[in-house]
């Protein structure tokens, strides 16, 4: 497998959720590269949401595991929801 670039894979996994079917812009989603583990931070509206999430992170080439911390949270009423892609970020690595 070739060797990729820092956070290539946290943003090949970002366009992957964006550009995804279901993809909805409750979703509060960031994303953490480390060594070929993504690991997915935030919230999502539904439990069927954090597993489509999760399955779109682990079907990208070169991503070896998904670590899933993503809570279910529904957007309330009156919640700001904002354009798309706003709230899917890539996060620098943890130190």
């Amino acid at each position: 497998m070739a060797q990729t670039n820092h956070n290539e894979l946290a943003k090949i996994v970002r366009y992957a959720i964006l550009g995804h079917e279901d993809y909805k812009n409750t979703w509060r989603i960031d994303i953490l590269e480390n060594a070929s583990v993504i690991t997915l931070i935030g919230s999502v509206p539904t439990k069927k949401d954090l597993i489509i999430v999760e399955d779109i992170a682990k079907q990208q080439e070169g991503v070896m595991s998904v670590v899933n911390e993503l809570d279910i949270k529904s957007v309330q009423e009156g919640e700001d929801v904002v354009a798309k892609g706003y709230h899917i970020r890539i996060l620098p690595p943890r130190r």
